[in-house]
Formats: C-alpha cells, structure tokens, sequence
C-alpha cells in the first residue's frame, strides 16, 4: 500500500538521521508521523491531523520511531449527531 512504502521510507530516514549521532559525537534521533490521503483521511486537514496523531504515538511509544495513521477503514466511524 502506499502507506506501507511511506512508513518504510520514513523508517529509511529515521535510520539516516540516527546514523548522525556517529558523526556529531551526541544522540540524534527523530520521530515521525506518517498518514496518507486517501487511506487514512479524506482532506488535507485530516491528512494533517491524523499525521500529528501518528506522531505523538510514536513519541509516547518511545520515541526515535515511525508511527503510521490508522487506515480509515480501521476507525470507528463517528456517531450521527441526534
């Protein structure tokens, strides 16, 4: 899926900036959020927020990680308002 191939990409770039740490003598590390339209969201600021989302599970997983966006297809769908 085009999730997938973001999520190793960013993986990819994790690593390279990790491998930085070698180079400057100090821990470099980075974590990433990765969502794509249209599997996880169905505007940019969807796209957007559910990158951030992504995000912040990566850095609460322990940071220096890549977390994907959950697929839409995988979300409950939002109650009708009454």
């Amino acid at each position: 899926s085009d999730l997938g191939q973001a999520t190793v990409k960013a993986e990819h770039l994790r690593q390279a900036i990790e491998s930085l740490s070698e180079e400057f003598g100090f821990p470099v590390a980075a974590s990433l959020g990765v969502s794509n339209y249209p599997e996880t969201s169905r505007s940019l600021s969807e796209l957007v927020s559910v990158a951030d989302g992504a995000l912040y599970r990566a850095k609460e997983g322990g940071r220096n990680q890549v977390a994907a966006a959950v697929r839409l297809e995988s979300r409950p769908m939002p109650l009708a308002a009454e």
